[in-house]
C-alpha cells in the first residue's frame, strides 16, 4: 500500500493533463477494478469534458472534470497512473486509458 506522499506524488502526475480535453476513453475488457461502476456512463460523463483539478483524501485520488464529473481511484497494493503520448496502447494490466489530444493518462494495477 502506497504512504500518503507516494499517493501525493502519482496524483500530481496527471496534472500533465489539467486543463485539457478527454477525446477517448479506454476501460479493460474484463475490468474488475471498477466493479460496480457503470462503466457506459463513465465514458458518457468523461469524453468531451477537461481535466480541472485534482486533490487527495487519505489514500485515494480525486480528479474533478467539467461538467461537474469526479473520478475517484484508490490505488490498493501496486496500483499506479502515468502519463504516456497521445498515440499510447494500453497493455495487459492497463485498466483505464484517459485520452487527450497530446497525452494519455493511464490507471495500471499488475495485481489485476
Amino acid at each position: 500500500m502506497p504512504e500518503l506522499a507516494e499517493v501525493e506524488w502519482y496524483r500530481k502526475q496527471w496534472g500533465a493533463g489539467r486543463g485539457d480535453e478527454i477525446v477517448d476513453l479506454w476501460l479493460h475488457a474484463r475490468n474488475r477494478v471498477f466493479r460496480e461502476t457503470n462503466t457506459r456512463k463513465l465514458q458518457e460523463n468523461l469524453v468531451g469534458e477537461k481535466l480541472l483539478r485534482s486533490t487527495t483524501r487519505g489514500k485515494r485520488m480525486l480528479f474533478n472534470f467539467s461538467g461537474d464529473n469526479w473520478l475517484g481511484i484508490h490505488l490498493g497494493m501496486t496500483g499506479k497512473i502515468r502519463v504516456e503520448p497521445a498515440n499510447f496502447r494500453p497493455h495487459k494490466h492497463d485498466h483505464l486509458v484517459l485520452y487527450q489530444r497530446e497525452h494519455a493518462l493511464v490507471f495500471t494495477d499488475s495485481r489485476q
